[in-house]
């Protein structure tokens, strides 16, 4: 099965280590594989002292916390995706967050599950009848954790 991380997740799962988002992450069974988009690298660079404020972590720490995360990570090139399915991506997200359309777009390139802790993201893909996105209480009981 292959799960999708948008950023809030890899976010909390780095900025507490005893977060149910963050043991759901070291739990989930071998046969789960995570993706995300490589700009996640990115963003997270962009926000590492915001993360290293709210973290409590020292520089050291951090980088131990994010090689153990990205460790578990797919990263894949959006840039390389078939311009159908950024295109239905963006039919999805443009009136909800358009930003969001990445992950979107690489859940239905990949027929995964995105995971996401955005609420809005999520009410919005599912009013729209976008069923591959979860909660962290989704993926808990889908994977039985």
């Amino acid at each position: 099965m292959i799960v999708v991380l948008d950023t809030n997740i890899v976010f909390s799962v780095i900025a507490n280590a005893n977060s149910t988002v963050s043991r759901s992450f070291f739990s989930i069974p071998s046969f789960a594989h995570f993706y995300a988009p490589d700009f996640l690298i990115t963003e997270l660079q962009l926000h590492e002292r915001k993360l290293l404020k709210l973290s409590g972590l020292t520089n050291l720490e951090f980088e131990i916390a994010k090689t153990s995360v990205f460790t578990q990570i797919n990263f894949v090139d959006i840039d390389t995706l078939p311009q159908d399915y950024l295109k239905q991506a963006v039919a999805l997200t443009k009136d909800i967050d358009f930003k969001d359309f990445k992950f979107v777009a690489l859940t239905l390139f990949l027929d995964g599950l995105l995971w996401t802790g955005d609420k809005v993201l999520y009410k919005g893909l599912r009013r729209k009848k976008f069923m591959n996105v979860l909660t962290t209480t989704e993926l808990i009981s889908t994977f039985g954790l």
